[in-house]
Formats: structure tokens, sequence, C-alpha cells
């Protein structure tokens, strides 16, 4: 029974130092890429042209993650997702 208990201890303690080492690698992780908040960017009026989508835009005018780009994009303007040619909407562009 005592050799019982002692794999039991051991499995539990190797258990929590898994758990700490994840919990401190994730808190001291530095990001990779500037995000939206650090960025400068600027509104600016945008007319959609023939084929263009939010991830489009994004790929040209977003500074790290376009997805943190398009959903700010699609706050400003109300909208979900669709924009259609000839549209006027309001993109951020860096200062």
């Amino acid at each position: 029974m005592l050799k019982k208990y002692k794999l039991t201890f051991a499995a539990v303690v190797f258990v929590l130092i898994i758990f700490l080492t994840t919990i401190i690698i994730t808190v001291f992780k530095t990001p990779e890429k500037t995000t939206l908040r650090e960025a400068r960017y600027e509104p600016v009026g945008y007319t959609v042209s023939e084929g263009e989508t939010l991830w489009s835009l994004a790929e040209k005018y977003a500074d790290g993650d376009p997805r943190e780009w398009i959903y700010q994009v699609e706050n400003l303007n109300g909208m979900t997702a669709e924009i259609y040619a000839g549209e006027q909407i309001i993109i951020l562009t860096l200062e």
C-alpha cells in the first residue's frame, strides 16, 4: 500500500510541475506582432472596388493581426463581413 501511495504522490507532483510550467510560459510569453491597439491608425473614407473583401483590405492596411483590423472596421461601419463594389466605408490606415 505504501508503494501505491508513493506512486500517486509522484503523479500529483508531476502534474503540478507541468501545470505551473504552463502558467509561467503563458504569462511571460512576449507578443510576436504589434497589436491593433499599439499601432497608430487613422480612420479614412474608402470606396470599395470590384473583388475587394475586408480580408484583402486588411492584408493591405493592417499592421499586425488582420482579424483585429477587420473587427475594428466592422464596428466603425456598423456592419458584418460583406462589402460591395462602390460602397463607401471607413477603413483604418497607419498615420
